[in-house]
C-alpha cells in the first residue's frame, strides 16, 4: 500500500471543509423555508406528486396525510406536469392569510380553504427531525464515508466516495426537510438554492461516482488520457443541462442528462472491469474491480428485486419500511472493502454464495407456490373445498426437503461452470486422498504428490526433498536389580 493514501494533507483538508460547507448551506435553506409562512405539511421528496405525509405544525389543519394537491389559489403545481421547475408568485402567501388548495382526496376533487401559518422553533425541529429520520441506514453512507476517507485521506477513491456519502446524506436528512407547498412559494433565490441542491443526483452525486469508477482501481481510458478534462466534463455538462431546463422549464435536458449518466455509468463499470482483468499480473486489482462490480450489482439487483416483488406480488407492498432498510448498505460496503483492502480476498466466496443462495432462493419459491397451485387445483377437483391447510403444509415439507440436495448440486454446478480450476484442484486432492490411502511405495507417493501439486497449484516446477530418517535415540541400560528366584 502506497503511505501517500495514509497522509492527510491539504487537499484532504480542503474537501472535507467544502463538504462541511455543503451540508451547512443545504441546513440553513431548509431552515430558511421550513420557517417561511406555509401549510404545516412535507411532502415525500422520492414522490412523484405533490402528496402530503407529514404534519409538523401545532395548529388545526383542513388537510390530511395522503391529500394531492393541484393547485394553490387556482395556479397549477401538481408535480406531475413538472411545475416544480418554475417558481411560483403568489403575494398572498403570508402568515395569517386564506388560500384555496385544490386537492384530490380518495379520488375526489376538494376545494379547501387553507390557513398559513409560521412554525415556531418546535415545529422546525420536528419538520427536521422527521426527514432524519426516514430510513434510518442511510446514516451508514456518511459513517462508512468517514471511516474510509479516516483510514485513506489521501485515497483519491476514498475522497470520491465521501463526497458521494456526506452529500447523500446532507440532501437526503436535511434537505429534503424543506420538501413542501411552502417551497414552490418561498423567496425566488430560495426556491433556487433549494431546488438545486436536491437535484444534486445529477450535478454532483452520479459524477462522482461515474469519476470513482473511472479511476479506481486503475485509471481506464478515457480518464487516463485526459485526466483534467473527463472531470470537468461529468460536472459541467450535466450541470449545464439542468440550469437548461429550469431556464426553459423543460424537463427534456434534466431527464437526458440523468439518463446519460446512468448509461455512462455502466459504461465505466465495464471498461473497468475489463482493465483490471486485462492486467493478469496485478490481483489486488482484480479484487478490487470484483468488488466494485459487485457492489453496484447487489444494490441495483436488489432495488429492481423488491420493484418486481412489489409488481408481481402486491401484498409485499404492505411489509414495514425498515425490511428493506439493508439494501442501500450493500453499495458503500463493498466500495469500502475494495477501498482499504480489508478482507479483499473473500470476494470470490462471496459470490459463490451469493450465486448459490440467490438461485436457491428462486427455485424454492418456484417451488412452493407451484406445488400450491398443482395440490389445490388437485383437491379442489377431488373435494371441492377452496382452500385447505393441507396443501401449505405439503408444499412446506416439500421445500425443506428439497433445501440440502438442491443447495448442493447448485454449488456443484456453479463450480464447475465458473470456478472450474478450483472445482478440478478439489476433486484432484479428494482423488490423490483416495489413492494413496492404501499406498506404501515411497516411489508410487512421491509421484502422485508431484502430479496433484503440478496439477492443483500449476508452479513452474516440483521439488521433493526427503530427509533421511534420524536414528532413535539409545535407551539407557537398565539398573540391575536383584535376581528372581
Amino acid at each position: 500500500m502506497d503511505r501517500s493514501e495514509t497522509r492527510f494533507d491539504r487537499t484532504a483538508a480542503w474537501l472535507l471543509a467544502g463538504l462541511l460547507a455543503f451540508t451547512a448551506a443545504v441546513l440553513v435553506v431548509s431552515v430558511l423555508i421550513v420557517a417561511a409562512p406555509g401549510d404545516g405539511w412535507q411532502i415525500p421528496s422520492s414522490g412523484s406528486t405533490s402528496t402530503l405525509a407529514f404534519f409538523y405544525g401545532d395548529w388545526p389543519t383542513p388537510l390530511r396525510a395522503g391529500d394531492e394537491v393541484l393547485a394553490v389559489n387556482g395556479q397549477d403545481v401538481s408535480w406531475a406536469d413538472y411545475s416544480w421547475l418554475a417558481w411560483h408568485n403568489l403575494p398572498d402567501w403570508r402568515a395569517g392569510a386564506t388560500v384555496s388548495y385544490t386537492v384530490r382526496r380518495a379520488g375526489q376533487m376538494l376545494s379547501v380553504p387553507v390557513t398559513l401559518h409560521q412554525p415556531d422553533a418546535a415545529g422546525i425541529l420536528r419538520a427536521l427531525a422527521a426527514a432524519a429520520s426516514d430510513t434510518p441506514t442511510d446514516w451508514s453512507w456518511p459513517i462508512i464515508g468517514l471511516v474510509i476517507f479516516w483510514l485513506r485521506p489521501g485515497s483519491r477513491p476514498a475522497r470520491l466516495l465521501l463526497v458521494v456519502m456526506v452529500s447523500n446524506m446532507a440532501v437526503s436528512k436535511l434537505g429534503w426537510a424543506a420538501s413542501s407547498m411552502g417551497a414552490e412559494f418561498a423567496a425566488p433565490w430560495l426556491f433556487y438554492a433549494s431546488h438545486i441542491a436536491t437535484d444534486f443526483w445529477i450535478w454532483l452525486f452520479w459524477p462522482t461516482i461515474i469519476w470513482l469508477v473511472l479511476s479506481f482501481p486503475l485509471p481506464v481510458w478515457p480518464l487516463s488520457r485526459w485526466p483534467c478534462a473527463v472531470p470537468l466534463l461529468l460536472y459541467g455538462l450535466p450541470t449545464a443541462l439542468m440550469l437548461a431546463s429550469y431556464v426553459s422549464l423543460n424537463i427534456i435536458p434534466f431527464t437526458v442528462g440523468l439518463v446519460g449518466e446512468l448509461l455512462v455509468l455502466v459504461v465505466a463499470l465495464v471498461l473497468a472491469g475489463l482493465n483490471a482483468y486485462r492486467h493478469r499480473d496485478n490481483a489486488v486489482a482484480r479484487a478490487q474491480a470484483a468488488w466494485v462490480i459487485f457492489g453496484f450489482a447487489v444494490s441495483q439487483g436488489l432495488v429492481l428485486a423488491v420493484f418486481l416483488l412489489n409488481y408481481f406480488f402486491p401484498f409485499l407492498a404492505s411489509l414495514p419500511g425498515w425490511v428493506y432498510w439493508p439494501i442501500p448498505m450493500a453499495l458503500p460496503i463493498c466500495l469500502g472493502i475494495a477501498i482499504t483492502r480489508y478482507r479483499l480476498w473473500d470476494i470470490d466466496l462471496v459470490i459463490r454464495r451469493t450465486l448459490v443462495y440467490s438461485l436457491l432462493t428462486g427455485l424454492l419459491a418456484a417451488t412452493y407456490f407451484g406445488c400450491v397451485v398443482v395440490l389445490q387445483g388437485s383437491l379442489t377437483a377431488l373435494s371441492g373445498a377452496a382452500h385447505s391447510e393441507l396443501v401449505t403444509v405439503l408444499s412446506t415439507l416439500a421445500v425443506a426437503a428439497l433445501f440440502v440436495p438442491l443447495r448442493n448440486r447448485l454449488q456443484r454446478f456453479i463450480d464447475r461452470r465458473f470456478y472450474r480450476r478450483k472445482y478440478d484442484a478439489a476433486r484432484t486432492l479428494a482423488e490423490f486422498g483416495a489413492a494413496v490411502r492404501d499406498e506404501v511405495n515411497l516411489d508410487e507417493l512421491v509421484h502422485h504428490l508431484a502430479q496433484v501439486v503440478d496439477e492443483t497449484m500449476q508452479p513452474q516446477s516440483v521439488g521433493l526433498l526427503i530427509l533421511p530418517a534420524a536414528a532413535p535415540p539409545a535407551l539407557p541400560p537398565a539398573e540391575a536389580g536383584p535376581e528372581r528366584p
